[in-house]
């Protein structure tokens, strides 16, 4: 386990990225990549919610649902621009395979959001590894890539509070 945890620290650290931030909306965005995962309850409902904004408004998107725990739920494929990491596609120490994640690494984005609710190694290396402008992420972790956090709440943390608040932030708040 002390190994794994080692060659975990060194590939965060390796895909930790020298960035400049800028706030970007959504009606400024071009490009949009998330990540979330299939173990919380009722993301499926929030994640095509998001996709229909985004359609609606004309943004391609790029996302990225993992499937890594234990869970009694049926994995369903969202969407041809979401592709899903499960236990069997990550190495020995956690690392996604590249053909999962080169969409969203290769690629740069306008703004990167993070669905998860929990912390895990996973979603922390592809949160830093994404090449964004702005991130938005629900967790404050060690190394936090994110330029905003909307903290779990009122709505009691489920991820259709997180994208209302979403969307509410990123409505109010204006670039300077």
């Amino acid at each position: 386990m002390f190994f794994r945890n080692t060659l975990r620290k060194k590939a965060l650290k390796h895909a930790a990225q020298q960035r400049s931030v800028s706030f970007t909306s959504f009606p400024m965005a071009a490009k949009v990549a998330f990540c979330f995962s299939y173990n919380e309850d009722g993301i499926e409902q929030s994640v095509l919610s998001f996709i229909e904004f985004l359609r609606n408004n004309n943004i391609s998107f790029s996302g990225i649902g993992t499937a890594v725990g234990k869970t009694k739920k049926q994995i369903i494929h969202l969407d041809e621009n979401i592709s899903i990491i499960r236990k069997f596609d990550c190495n020995f120490y956690g690392l996604p395979a590249h053909h999962k994640t080169s969409k969203l690494f290769v690629n740069s984005f306008d703004i990167f959001v993070d669905f998860n609710c929990q912390e895990s190694f996973l979603q922390e290396y592809i949160a830093l590894k994404t090449q964004s402008v702005f991130k938005i992420g629900r967790i404050v972790t060690e190394h936090t890539p994110y330029d905003l956090v909307l903290e779990q709440g009122e709505g009691g943390g489920s991820s259709s509070a997180y994208l209302n608040q979403l969307f509410h932030y990123m409505d109010k708040i204006k670039p300077a």
